[in-house]
């Protein structure tokens, strides 16, 4: 074996042992020891894999190596929702990172308690990483920070979550995220650029990846199956209108002979609006004899402009399956969220875990 070869094993083994000790795990997934060590040498990485897998350990991974190693820099991390600033944060700060999630909600918190949030991202001597929108880059504030000597010079990595959403034309997101790109020509060239997505399939990747700034043959196209075996898809056709106060067609979910919540298999609706969500749970709720007990925590909405701390309530309580059975959730719930243990509780117990659409009303 070579030198070369030596120190190769040894930066593996060593970014390994890095990684398991924050993320405090026994090892790594080949996966996520690959295309951290892609990323720690200076590749860019456009990953596709399916949902809780573990992309955000490889989205964290250079920013922890250069932590470990007494370095300083910045990174920047692009998610399309404030809840998922806010998870991140969480799942950063956790792992020792100073991370800082910068949305118009926490720049005007900050802002009065006198905190300038792009000053503390400014601060050198260690590892910081900023977690915001992409409609944020766009931003004055970030304009002005982004463009300072200090930190051009600091900036190290770009991170990009739910990098799909490039593609979808019908989503709001899909205009901000087309700006991205435009990241190429305002930090330096030297920045390693990571996009991972969960549901991008094989012929959408390279004009995802072509939209977002990679180059190809300019970066590492890393794809692994997006099946997940344990999720169960039932088609099931409506038959009856959803312009006024019914919901027929979802009347099913909630059996005639219920006479407790467990009755209710766990269920989620998704809708396309919040008040489409509201008129369903009122539909929903008078389907639940009076004498059901807890009745009113048994259907629950999920929603953006439910607060942090009801969201993280909400993934508790649906993960318990006590009394939370139905969700009425809006696509929010879809980026990047994982509900960790219900496929595997659902097995043990062979119950179906049912996903429905419901189609705005006319």
């Amino acid at each position: 074996m070579t030198s070369s070869d030596n120190s190769g094993e040894e930066s593996e083994q060593w970014l390994s042992r890095t990684l398991c000790e924050a993320f405090k795990i026994e090892r790594l997934r080949p996966f996520q020891l690959q295309h951290a060590l892609d990323l720690y040498r200076g590749q860019d990485v456009f990953l596709t894999i399916a949902t809780g897998e573990g992309k955000t350990t490889v989205l964290l991974s250079p920013l922890l190596a250069a932590k470990a190693k007494g370095e300083d820099g910045i990174g920047i991390a692009v998610v399309p929702t404030k809840a998922l600033a806010e998870q991140m944060e969480k799942t950063a700060t956790r792992v020792g990172l100073n991370a800082v999630s910068v949305t118009e909600d926490t720049l005007r918190e900050a802002d009065l308690s006198g905190v300038d949030l792009f000053k503390v991202l400014t601060l050198p001597g260690r590892v910081r990483l900023a977690i915001m929108s992409p409609q944020m880059l766009r931003s004055e504030r970030f304009n002005a920070w982004i463009r300072a000597n200090a930190i051009q010079k600091a900036l190290r990595w770009m991170l990009i979550d739910e990098a799909h959403l490039v593609l979808e034309k019908s989503s709001t997101f899909h205009l901000p995220y087309i700006s991205i790109v435009l990241m190429r020509t305002r930090i330096p060239s030297s920045v390693v650029w990571c996009a991972v997505s969960g549901s991008i399939t094989v012929e959408n990747t390279p004009a995802a990846a072509t939209l977002l700034g990679f180059r190809p043959g300019h970066h590492v196209n890393a794809r692994y199956s997006l099946d997940r075996a344990h999720v169960k898809y039932i088609p099931r056709i409506f038959e009856h209108p959803v312009s006024g106060g019914e919901f027929l067609d979802t009347a099913f979910t909630v059996p005639p002979s219920i006479t407790c919540p467990q009755d209710i298999e766990s269920t989620l609706i998704f809708t396309n609006t919040i008040a489409t969500s509201h008129a369903l749970m009122t539909f929903l709720d008078t389907l639940i004899p009076a004498s059901i007990p807890n009745r009113s925590q048994i259907i629950k909405l999920y929603n953006s402009l439910m607060p942090i701390d009801y969201r993280q309530q909400f993934v508790r309580d649906l993960t318990s399956g006590t009394t939370l059975r139905i969700g009425i959730v809006t696509d929010t719930l879809t980026y990047g969220l994982d509900i960790p243990n219900v496929s595997q509780r659902k097995a043990q117990q062979a119950v179906s875990f049912f996903i429905h659409k419901l189609d705005h009303p006319g």
